[in-house]
């Protein structure tokens, strides 16, 4: 004789209070999105100290006219050549360790703590890449206020009107317009000197277009819309 099956036991489980749920999900998420936030303004932080030293260099600026004699020597001399002296030499020195601290940015190792000297040289780095192309283009180099546009349109991904905009956008990504919060975008800051990483910085390249600076400077752009 086949006995029937035993019906299953239902066991009683804990039932949660779904308020309580949401609650402890929303305050997760917004834990989170605080962490991110605060990893945006840091990883930003270098992006805006670089360019508030481009701005840095005056119109009269002696340095700014050394920078456009540097770019006339690259272009018509080289970076080498077999006929030289020794200030052509000191001059393409220098032309070097602004290249190096600019490769130190977009490797990430230049942070906003390091020393402003590696900043500046990293912020005439980027000054000196536009006067090497106009002037390879057989084009006198360019007036202030065009080159800081153009610096700040590659950097930061965005064409301002005027200076006091840039100045203005560089102080919102900072978070000094918003109580220090800064938009949801930030939250993916990470990524802008990531794609810094893998542009080519050598100015000397007949393909100046900087790919990595591209994609960063999108990201910056969604930031400031």
């Amino acid at each position: 004789m086949r006995h029937a099956a035993a019906a299953p036991v239902m066991r009683k489980g804990v039932v949660k209070d779904p308020l309580k749920v949401g609650g402890h999900l929303r305050a997760k998420k917004v834990s989170a999105r605080r962490r991110r936030g605060a990893c945006g303004r840091m990883l930003l932080a270098p992006v805006a100290q670089l360019m508030r030293c481009v701005l840095e260099l005056a119109a009269d600026d002696p340095q700014f006219a050394r920078l456009g004699a540097t770019a006339e020597l690259i272009v018509h001399e080289g970076r080498s050549s077999s006929w030289s002296n020794p200030e052509m030499e000191a001059v393409r020195a220098e032309v070097r360790r602004r290249e190096d601290a600019w490769q130190m940015f977009t490797s990430g190792k230049l942070l906003s703590a390091s020393s402003e000297d590696m900043f500046s040289m990293a912020a005439h780095h980027l000054v000196l890449r536009e006067m090497v192309i106009d002037v390879r283009d057989g084009q006198t180099v360019p007036e202030y206020g065009a080159i800081i546009m153009r610096v700040a349109h590659s950097l930061l991904g965005v064409r301002f009107v005027c200076q006091n905009d840039l100045e203005d956008a560089l102080c919102h990504m900072l978070g000094c317009n918003s109580g220090g919060e800064l938009l949801a975008p930030l939250a993916q800051a990470g990524l802008v000197l990531a794609g810094l990483a893998d542009q080519r910085t050598a100015i000397e390249e007949e393909d100046a277009a900087p790919g990595g600076v591209s994609r960063a400077a999108a990201l910056v752009a969604s930031m400031l819309s």
